[in-house]
């Protein structure tokens, strides 16, 4: 959640609030978990996921970075082995 300035909060899914909570200004809904809408505030709410590679413990987003930097290491390894102008 954010205000027009900027500042901003989030939690996680293993925090539930009661009644008579606001946050930033805005009343918690205990049913929803989220803030009543309210005007400067803005609510998003993000899902974040992870795969896992079956039979690794290597996350697959990771892994995907890791071999499209060391690809990148060899090709310019190779191309400067060969001299080749940029």
């Amino acid at each position: 959640m954010t205000d027009k300035h900027g500042s901003g909060v989030s939690w996680s899914g293993g925090v539930y609030f009661s009644g008579n909570i606001s946050v930033m200004g805005a009343p918690i809904d205990p049913k929803t978990q989220l803030p009543v809408p309210t005007p400067g505030l803005t609510t998003r709410v993000e899902i974040w996921t992870s795969f896992i590679i079956e039979g690794t413990d290597l996350n697959a987003l990771g892994f995907c970075k890791d071999a499209v930097k060391g690809t990148k290491e060899i090709i310019e390894l190779f191309v400067r082995s060969l001299a080749l102008p940029d």
